[in-house]
């Protein structure tokens, strides 16, 4: 269940594409449970048949985004930005530590999807 703050987040985001807004950054302070809301797109986008990528920069994070997703499902990819090679094309693409957005190995996969939509925490 989300906190209304957070869904108050997922609505803003959803309301970007809605508008054509491909890529959008969504800030919020450690601890306001944005693993939470990344488990609850991905699962939504896999239940509705499209493909989520989600992009992390190190693999101690993989394992607690799997926590939260909590399920295994084909039509959602966690992987590392190093990991990212012969992956099917994602319909969207969260991206932790969206800092790390601007770097050639993260713009190389933004760019291989450009009909993806981006949302970077």
């Amino acid at each position: 269940m989300l906190r209304g703050y957070q869904q108050a987040g997922i609505d803003e985001i959803r309301a970007s594409f809605v508008a054509g807004i491909r890529r959008v950054c969504y800030v919020a302070p450690c601890g306001a449970g944005k693993g939470h809301m990344v488990a609850w797109m991905a699962n939504t986008a896999a239940d509705n048949g499209n493909r989520g990528l989600f992009l992390i920069h190190r693999r101690e994070l993989l394992e607690q985004i799997r926590e939260d997703i909590g399920r295994d499902h084909p039509l959602i990819m966690l992987k590392t930005v190093q990991s990212c090679r012969n992956i099917a094309e994602p319909r969207l693409i969260i991206s932790d530590e969206f800092h790390h957005g601007t770097a050639a190995s993260w713009r190389k996969i933004f760019d291989r999807f450009p009909a993806a939509n981006v949302v970077g925490l």
